[in-house]
């Protein structure tokens, strides 16, 4: 009977802090979108599509639909995706 506590009691540790890396993984993600969004945001002449992507992935649909809303932005992105386009 102790050896099944112990397996359950196991995997329910294991269950735990696994949910706890990801969620520290999740946030550190969001605060780096965060920071990058800031910069690109502040800048006066920004032009750097990568960054714009990199803000994106690590930001996911909130970061992604915000960078698209912005005119600025959607100009740079739709840039960059038709010059993509035409290279292959």
């Amino acid at each position: 009977m102790t050896s099944v506590s112990f397996f359950v009691t196991a995997i329910t540790i294991s269950y735990i802090v696994g949910g706890l890396i990801i969620d520290r993984k999740i946030w550190k993600s969001d605060a780096n979108a965060k920071a990058i969004y800031r910069t690109i945001v502040t800048s006066d002449n920004f032009h750097d599509y990568m960054l714009i992507v990199k803000c994106a992935y690590l930001g996911g649909d909130e970061y992604e639909n915000l960078l698209l809303d912005n005119s600025k932005f959607l100009k740079i992105i739709l840039e960059n995706e038709q010059r993509e386009k035409t290279s292959y």
